[in-house]
Formats: C-alpha cells, structure tokens, sequence
C-alpha cells in the first residue's frame, strides 16, 4: 500500500470495538537535503509539522538577502572616490592669508637740525645693516606700554652715521613729554661716542596723531666727559613710511 503523495510505507490497523479510525504510521519520502523522520497522518492528510517545515522553506527562499556581486563593489567604490574628490577641491579653495605690508627701508624722511660738538643736518634714513635696524612700535603701542623709535642716517658732510633713540617708558598717548618723560640719545654705530639727556638737560619731545610723526627739542649730556647740553637737536622726526 503507498502513502498518500508517494512514497513506501509499512501499515498495520489497530482495530478498537467502539471506533471505525483507522491510525497509519508513515515513513515519507522527503524532499532531498531534508531527511526522513516518522510523522503521523490522519485520514491520509499530511500533518502539521509537515506542512511547518514546508512553510519556513518558502519563507527561508523569499527573504533570502540578494547576493553582493562585482557590480555593486564598483558603484560603492565610485561613490567613496566622489566624496574624497569633494573634501579635496574643497581644500584646494582655502588660500594663506596675505602677511601685512613692511615699510621699505630708507623712505622715513627726517628733518633734524644738530648743533653743539656735532653739527649738521639729517633729512633721511639709510638702510639696515646687520644688527644695525631702524625701528618704530609707532601706532602699535598702548598706553602704558613702551613707545620708542630707533634709527640711523648721515648728519655732517663727512658720511657718517649716527644713530637716534627717542624712549618713553610709560606711554600716554599722543601729547607732550619732557625731559622727566622720555629719553632722547644720539650714538654712533659702535657706541663710542654717546650723547643723552640728563639732569639739568631741558627736553621738549611731542608725539601726533598716530604715534609716528611730531618733533623734537632736546639738550643733551655727553657720557664721556660729563659735559650738560653738550649737544643739541630740534627739528621733526618720522618713523612712517
């Protein structure tokens, strides 16, 4: 006797006095890859478990998730070069910021008058050399802070230089410093030769607007020999391009 679907089975009946059911007891052919295992069956219907186990392999089959194939790598790897070539331009745009402007060397023009052990005239400033620098904090100091001017140019006829230094140590802005304010000295390149203003030496020093501009009237000591208005400068000084 066959099974219902197929397949070969061993059958008794079991006969009770009070019921006409008849129990089969099946062994299926199953599907390959699946195995056989004993299920009971009713009537010839297939039984629950079986119809279970069929159910979760067209469930396993539909949800299954699709397969990565060479196509799809190659769109994931196009799509990670277009951002990195994005952050790239995107860098690329970015410039250094343009440093500020130097004021060429040799184009601050003075009009200073000297008379006393060294006469003469100096109208400019001649380029540095070495440690040799004109420099000015100008516009650039606060108050409280140090405001000083340094440079150097030509005075007499025979060509040499001589360095000039206006110092105030405790800055109040543009205004009027005197001698117990500022510091005015006069110096040749090696600083053997020094001139500047001490008590009783009478100095009237200005600064404008813009801290980098005013003028100049100050007597000055001679640290060699000790000697009081030894030297003397008025005139306006610049320390702006």
């Amino acid at each position: 006797m066959r099974a219902p679907g197929g397949g070969n089975r061993s059958t008794y009946r079991e006969s009770e006095p009070s019921s006409s059911t008849e129990t089969l007891y099946v062994n299926p052919e199953w599907p390959s890859g699946i195995g056989s295992t004993d299920v009971t069956t009713s009537f010839g219907r297939p039984s629950i478990d079986r119809h279970a186990i069929s159910r979760s392999l067209l469930i396993c089959s539909v949800i299954s998730p699709p397969r990565l194939t060479f196509d799809h790598m190659l769109r994931f790897v196009g799509i990670v070069a277009l951002f990195v070539l994005a952050a790239c331009n995107q860098t690329a745009i970015k410039t250094a910021a343009s440093p500020s402007p130097v004021i060429p060397q040799g184009n601050w023009t003075q009009n200073l008058t000297f008379s006393g052990e060294l006469a003469g005239q100096m109208t400019g400033i001649v380029p540095d050399t070495g440690d040799q620098k004109s420099e000015c904090t100008g516009s650039r100091t606060r108050n409280g802070e140090i405001w000083s001017d340094t440079f150097f140019g030509t005075v007499d006829s025979g060509g040499n230089q001589w360095g000039m230094v206006f110092l105030i140590q405790n800055f109040r802005g543009p205004g009027t410093y005197t001698s117990a304010d500022v510091e005015v000295q006069m110096h040749n390149p090696d600083n053997s030769v020094v001139w500047m203003n001490r008590v009783p030496d009478k100095v009237t020093f200005t600064i404008e607007r813009g801290q980098q501009t005013g003028t100049v009237d100050a007597q000055m000591t001679n640290s060699t020999s000790a000697k009081s208005g030894a030297e003397h400068v008025t005139g306006r000084w610049n320390c702006r391009g």
